[in-house]
């Protein structure tokens, strides 16, 4: 089924529609994950997350991220919000960009979980990283949340319909 075997553990990657992917074939048509040629960076601790410049919705970034055998990100420490700050770094992301992470209130207004691990945010240690004034579901309509990379990364709560690039994580 995959056209390249990538293995995680080796390199950080940067998922992009760039000249030298490979596509991930999958029958959904808004399944379809582009991979890039591998890189020859040596393995480093925030191999862990995947930041994929593709531009996605909140649920079609989570089916991307699992047809690659990835999860949506998840952030649960300091320790790995500065892994993840370090990816974005890494992947040459804009300084001032937004990718969607696993968080999501939908069914739980006011309550935030993790769409991958089904725990909700800040358990099991009470680590919040909300951008001072967020959430806010702004318009009425706030319920995905996003990473908004500017002089660090701070989470925002943003429309689940609207596309964003997004950041996948390997787990065991």
């Amino acid at each position: 089924m995959f056209s390249t075997i990538v293995s995680l553990s080796a390199l950080v990657l940067v998922l992009n529609h760039g000249p030298a992917s490979a596509q991930l074939i999958n029958p959904e048509p808004t399944a379809n994950l582009t991979l890039p040629k591998q890189s020859k960076l040596s393995p480093m601790p925030w191999d862990r997350y995947v930041v994929n410049f593709q531009q996605a919705t909140f649920f079609e970034a989570w089916q991307f991220c699992q047809a690659a055998g990835l999860r949506l990100a998840t952030v649960n420490s300091p320790a790995d919000t500065d892994l993840l700050e370090k990816a974005l770094a890494a992947a040459k992301a804009p300084q001032k960009g937004a990718f969607f992470i696993a968080g999501t209130n939908l069914g739980a207004k006011g309550s935030w979980l993790w769409i991958s691990t089904n725990r909700k945010v800040g358990t099991p240690y009470g680590y919040t990283r909300w951008h001072p004034g967020q959430p806010d579901n702004s318009g009425n309509n706030e319920h995905c949340m996003e990473i908004w990379y500017v002089n660090g990364a701070f989470w925002n709560d943003y429309q689940c319909d609207k596309k964003r690039g997004y950041i996948c994580e390997t787990f065991i």
